[in-house]
């Protein structure tokens, strides 16, 4: 799911923006203005249903042994606890602007993180 060689870094990056932009106009934008004019729920409850629904898509299914079904589901409930921030800038500054910039900011950082995690693991295996 991360890069891996320094190549990809530049593909990351255009993935974290297109993730920043598209799941905030969903997340922060469409959604919760839907569910309030057609479902007639209130700001607050509109935005906690779209964070929830934010933290499901966030349960990916991992094929690696190594990730198990709760380390997935408290990654999903990170992204929840961050898509609620979200919602709160977003409707505090009737805007998703912040949020867009600050989603695509963690996914490149998250995505720099595990290039270098994943380097530092290689040249030590390298030395062995």
């Amino acid at each position: 799911y991360f890069p891996s060689p320094p190549e990809q870094l530049v593909g990351w990056a255009g993935v974290s923006v297109t993730a920043g932009i598209s799941e905030e106009v969903l997340f922060r934008g469409f959604l919760p203005f839907y569910l309030r004019k057609h479902l007639a729920l209130s700001p607050a409850a509109s935005y906690g249903v779209s964070t929830a629904l934010f933290g499901a898509v966030h349960l990916y299914a991992r094929e690696s042994s190594d990730a198990s079904f709760a380390s997935n589901w408290k990654g999903a409930l990170g992204s929840a606890a961050i898509g609620g921030i979200f919602s709160w800038v977003a409707y505090e500054t009737n805007s998703i602007l912040v949020p867009i910039v600050c989603h695509a900011f963690i996914d490149m950082c998250a995505g720099a993180f595990a290039f270098n995690v994943r380097r530092k693991a290689e040249r030590k295996y390298e030395q062995i």
